[in-house]
């Protein structure tokens, strides 16, 4: 959630102006570039995994969805397309002709989206976890935060885990830096993907359009969205293959940054 995350390291945010819409971008590196789009939960720091490719080579821009952390502009977005167009816009304001994508959960299905509207600028695609053509299996904005940890997390001592675990609204309201952006996070991604919730019924019909070679990466212990997600986005991407993260939940980055790291580092020099 927005703010609340451990950096890797200290990345000074921008502020971007996109088409009217303030936007914050981390970014850092140098290489060939590499898109993060960041999930439901707000994961909009500088992560372990933004610092493993930044080191190796790689331009990594990891912006904030509207509504998120310190990017505006939430009220012009009504669903995915939206934001699919905002971030291509943010790609033209940065200069970013073509780029690699990487996107978990909400994120994976928002670049899903823009492989298939603009295929030209997307030169890999890297799907984690990724929402977009199911619903999940539970909805999380209707769960207890204990149970959202339980199918998010394979690994419940993850600090994210514990924070959730923690949170007991019909007891005791947590402190307000971690309330406040708890709601923000929740408010500007049920903006994208309340309903149909969490999924687009016409992209599976459309996943034909990207050219992109394609991996898709799925943790083992993931209880949010099943795997035969990520087995139906191999299906209908050509060319694209599964990687199976063991012992992970639903949200590699946090959870598994270096494997996920790896994975990604060596499909993309591949």
């Amino acid at each position: 959630m927005n703010g609340i995350g451990t950096a890797a390291a200290e990345v000074a945010p921008e502020i971007v102006d996109v088409r009217g819409r303030p936007t914050q971008v981390l970014r850092k590196g140098s290489g060939d570039p590499v898109l993060y789009l960041h999930s439901a939960t707000g994961e909009t720091w500088w992560t372990d995994f933004d610092e493993s490719l930044s080191n190796d080579h790689f331009d990594v821009i990891h912006p904030a969805h509207p509504g998120y952390e310190g990017s505006q502009g939430l009220a012009e977005i009504e669903d995915v397309h939206d934001l699919a167009f905002h971030t291509l816009d943010l790609l033209d304001a940065l200069g970013v002709e073509r780029t690699a994508v990487v996107g978990s959960s909400m994120g994976g299905w928002l670049a899903a989206e823009l492989a298939v509207y603009a295929p030209e600028r997307v030169t890999k695609l890297v799907l984690v976890d990724a929402a977009g053509i199911g619903s999940p299996s539970v909805d999380m904005w209707a769960v207890k935060p204990p149970e959202l940890a339980d199918v998010l997390f394979g690994d419940q001592e993850h600090w994210l885990a514990q924070l959730l675990q923690a949170i007991d609204l019909e007891t005791a309201m947590p402190p307000a830096e971690i309330l406040m952006p708890l709601l923000q996070s929740m408010e500007a991604g049920a903006r994208i993907g309340w309903n149909p919730y969490m999924q687009d019924p016409r992209l599976a019909g459309r996943l034909h359009r990207v050219r992109a070679p394609t991996l898709v990466v799925w943790g083992e212990r993931d209880g949010f969205i099943p795997r035969a997600q990520g087995e139906r986005y191999v299906e209908l991407i050509a060319g694209a293959r599964l990687e199976v993260i063991g012992g992970c939940g639903h949200l590699p980055v946090l959870e598994r940054p270096d494997a996920l790291a790896t994975l990604v580092r060596t499909f993309l020099r591949g």
